[in-house]
């Protein structure tokens, strides 16, 4: 048998295995009776902080990504002058340097927020909220990070499905994300594990901390807690910035943010973001990713 043949065969059945798991704990974990019954309670912090200080980290964090990007930029072209900046492998290390600049600012900016709602006069939440019930253990987020990964690759199926159908049916030629073009044109095995490190461990912690920890924890002590999952779950799809993926962006980032809610640890939306991006390359890799 081909090994490219054994390849697709071992992923399939893969795939069929995280896929049945992810239908039996969404089952367990939200459809069934007992879990519709059973109370839910947000575990997530809230940052009750006015909205102007949380406005000034959200500046504050964008400026502190670009600049660190910049620089990068800078010293690059000072070391490599005859080098492309529009290489692939290039502008995916910048995004990887641009968020490590960010999750610098997004930790000083969480403690920032976090210690000016205990001084007077200044942090007054506009709606008040009851206290919300304390974390999960880390040992149990890490196992529902993992779950959660299963349930979203079983979402994706229907949706993948219905959302190409859709793009062909209107005549719409869509085309992959940049990041996946990008993987699969490199060939030198040491760029292909930069990469992945960006994509499976810088990028995830980034996004999840962006836009789990700090705007999903802003926006649902102020709003409904179905149109806070809308408007973040819209602006986690619009950012990457595909029409191809953006349902299946949309419908994760609301998993996401469920999960976070119900478990109130990054943990949890961290590592099934990585999951899923470290099962994206390796299909990828294989050549399997069509």
């Amino acid at each position: 048998m081909p090994a490219d043949s054994t390849a697709l065969i071992a992923v399939s059945i893969m795939t069929v295995i995280i896929c049945l798991a992810g239908l039996i704990l969404l089952w367990f974990w939200e459809l069934s009776p007992a879990a519709r019954t059973t109370p839910q309670y947000s575990r997530v912090r809230q940052i009750s902080a006015s909205w102007y200080y949380f406005a000034a980290m959200c500046i504050f964090v964008l400026f502190a990504g670009f600049f660190v990007q910049a620089l990068f930029t800078q010293c690059y072209k000072w070391i490599q002058p005859e080098a492309s900046l529009r290489d692939g492998f290039i502008q995916l290390l910048s995004g990887g340097v641009f968020d490590i600049g960010a999750i610098a600012a997004v930790l000083y900016a969480r403690r920032f927020l976090f210690t000016i709602e205990h001084l007077p006069r200044i942090a007054i939440i506009a709606h008040a909220q009851p206290r919300p019930a304390p974390p999960v253990s880390i040992g149990k987020g890490v196992l529902v990070g993992v779950g959660v990964f299963c349930i979203a690759r079983a979402v994706f199926i229907p949706v993948a499905f219905l959302w190409d159908g859709f793009l062909k049916i209107a005549g719409i030629d869509a085309v992959d994300q940049d990041l996946i073009q990008v993987f699969r044109d490199e060939t030198s095995p040491a760029r292909i594990a930069i990469m992945a490190f960006v994509a499976i461990i810088i990028a995830p912690v980034t996004e999840e901390m962006i836009f789990r920890g700090g705007l999903f924890g802003y926006i649902r002590t102020r709003m409904q807690r179905l149109l806070a999952l809308l408007i973040v779950s819209f602006l986690f799809a619009f950012v990457h910035l595909n029409l191809r993926t953006f349902p299946l962006l949309f419908v994760f980032s609301v998993i996401l943010c469920i999960a976070y809610e119900r478990t109130g640890r990054l943990t949890v939306p961290i590592i099934a973001h990585a999951l899923l991006n470290l099962s994206t390359i390796g299909l990828i890799v294989l050549g399997l990713a069509d």
